[in-house]
């Protein structure tokens, strides 16, 4: 579904995956999870977020919903206890890699958390 870039990195495809790449999917996933909850907070307290976007600055208003919603915890005022998730956690379909710097990236990461892995935590 997304390609693969230098600033969005997406799960390894396919079904034969080394144990390496499994393992980032499953971070890749748990953290896409955190995300959705993330977007589906902001989305629930701020209704403009909910409306199809089209503007020019959609980060600035993003950001600034993040703002909010942090200066308002700090405040201490009660917060949104039904969250649904902004995005489904299952990975996308997802076309091949195009990118060398993106594969590369994805790559180094990948080694990077199994190593972590491998010393700390046992991931699925």
């Amino acid at each position: 579904m997304y390609p693969l870039l230098p600033w969005l990195i997406t799960p390894y495809a396919g079904i034969d995956l080394s144990e390496t790449q499994a393992i980032f999917n499953s971070v890749h996933a748990l953290v896409r999870a955190t995300v959705g909850q993330s977007f589906g907070l902001l989305k629930t307290q701020w209704q403009l977020l909910r409306m199809k976007q089209e503007h020019d600055h959609i980060e600035f208003i993003v950001a600034a919903a993040c703002v909010l919603h942090n200066f308002l915890i700090d405040r201490g005022e009660q917060s949104i206890d039904r969250v649904q998730p902004d995005v489904d956690v299952r990975a996308p379909h997802m076309t091949p890699p195009q990118n060398e710097l993106a594969i590369s990236v994805r790559d180094t990461i990948a080694t990077h958390i199994s190593s972590i892995a491998h010393r700390h935590v046992q991931l699925p």
